[in-house]
């Protein structure tokens, strides 16, 4: 058996050496598949919004669509810049946000002021009418008992 020459291990799949791969570096196979799965999500992911991007630059460039029904990404983004900034409007995007946070601040505060006083009226209602209707069962109890021990 010394003088005879070894036969070269068999060849392992892709899948194989993977997992080998994995063991030898201490990572378990489902965790380096989990990562290739997140990796192959985040290129479909930006692979999706870049095609996306191309179309609406070929829609707007190419005129298939009408501007005044999509405008094109590089307007969008002046515009953007404009509203932002306070150019060529009488005042910023800022503020008009700012207008609409203050609206719905006082419109929860109005409704707040209402609905904590009318919630805390309707609890001491019902229970209220909770122990009323416990009391008159209690008590009707007690004179069904009276009536039934002179009845005896």
């Amino acid at each position: 058996m010394r003088g005879r020459a070894r036969s070269p291990p068999p060849r392992r799949s892709s899948a194989q050496s993977d997992r080998a791969a994995a063991r030898r570096s201490g990572v378990s196979s489902s965790a380096s598949a989990a990562a290739r799965s997140r990796a192959v999500d985040l290129y479909v992911g930006i692979a999706s919004f870049v095609a996306l991007l191309a179309l609406w630059v070929a829609a707007t460039g190419f005129e298939w669509v009408q501007p005044q029904f999509l405008a094109s990404p590089l307007g969008v983004v002046v515009r953007l810049y404009d509203l932002f900034a306070g150019v060529n409007v009488d005042h910023s995007f800022i503020w008009d946000i700012a207008i609409s946070l203050y609206r719905v601040g006082v419109a929860f505060a109005l409704s707040a002021v209402l609905a904590i006083p009318l919630g805390i009226l309707d609890e001491l209602l019902s229970h209220r009418e909770r122990h009323q209707r416990a009391g008159r069962s209690i008590s009707s109890a007690i004179c069904r008992c009276r009536r039934w021990c002179r009845s005896r």
